[in-house]
């Protein structure tokens, strides 16, 4: 686990064990995007060309498109330790053509929409993910063990054996590997201003809201920005609840949670990742930091 305070100082329990960042990538993915819009190369409100949707509906989940997070077979080929699919037989298998809604009218988490943003980014850079993640993002807030992991030998860098042997081409939108730490770091930096201009970052925190209480976990209140959860969390037994601004991270062999919590008297940014199945087991550990307790 990792901690920042408000100061940006890194707490003595900090560590520099390398973990999959799982979807705390998309927090990093929306950065990259929006950094591209800053440089005036595409717009977040005009529909995408050939698309009814737009970049901050493709960031934010409201784009209508379907997710392989539910797809049994899905989970089953990456169980048996299968070769990931090709990008076309996913989307086949997806029938993403075909929305679920239209584009902005409600909320569904997508995946694919994301794999659609690192597609876009790609096109307009003309540089592989890893590279344009690695200029307009890694470098400039300093995340020097940040990599986009492609091969099943990448993830035998990861601190837990759990993770050991998976592909992670099952992640299409690209999977970051880094250290504990800088997962803390690097989400500190990015909402205090260290990459983004004011007007973006803003852009990034408006909040649509998705929910009340998730069984099993300790969010009282969820919604979601660009690229970041936003919501009322609470310790279980205590009335107190306090805002929470990152995001989860869920993968074939680990968990994680990296949060910032700018409502409590540290202001501490928070990173907790563990070898098990259960965010909600790494997002209250996560409050605990913040609190102190």
């Amino acid at each position: 686990m990792a901690s920042v305070n408000d100061q940006g100082v890194l707490s003595k329990e900090s560590s520099q064990d390398l973990v999959p960042w799982w979807s705390f990538t998309k927090t990093l993915i929306a950065a990259c995007a929006l950094r591209l819009v800053e440089q005036g190369h595409v717009n977040l409100d005009n529909s995408l060309e050939g698309k009814p949707y737009t970049l901050r509906q493709l960031l934010q989940h409201r784009a209508g498109i379907a997710n392989y997070g539910g797809l049994r077979v899905y989970h089953e080929a990456v169980s048996r330790g299968e070769e990931p699919w090709t990008t076309e037989e996913l989307l086949a298998r997806m029938n993403v053509e075909n929305l679920l809604f239209n584009p902005g009218q409600r909320f569904m988490y997508s995946n694919i929409g994301y794999f659609y943003v690192c597609r876009l980014m790609e096109r307009i850079t003309g540089e592989p993910l890893s590279r344009c993640l690695h200029r307009l993002v890694f470098g400039p807030l300093n995340l020097g063990s940040a990599r986009v992991v492609e091969t099943r030998e990448d993830m035998e860098l990861s601190a837990f054996e759990t993770d050991h042997g998976y592909h992670p081409g099952w992640v299409y939108h690209g999977l970051i590997m880094g250290s504990v730490a800088e997962a803390a770091l690097g989400l500190y930096g990015l909402l205090n201003g260290k990459l983004l201009r004011t007007h973006s970052l803003n852009e990034m925190l408006q909040c649509y809201p998705v929910g009340a209480e998730i069984p099993g976990r300790p969010w009282k209140t969820t919604g979601y920005g660009l690229g970041v959860a936003i919501g009322q969390i609470e310790m279980e037994g205590m009335a107190l609840s306090t805002r929470a601004i990152g995001h989860s991270a869920a993968g074939s062999g680990s968990v994680g949670a990296v949060y910032h919590f700018p409502d409590t008297s540290s202001k501490r940014t928070v990173a907790v990742f563990g070898p098990f199945k259960d965010e909600g087991i790494t997002e209250a550990a996560a409050l605990q930091i913040a609190m102190g307790i």
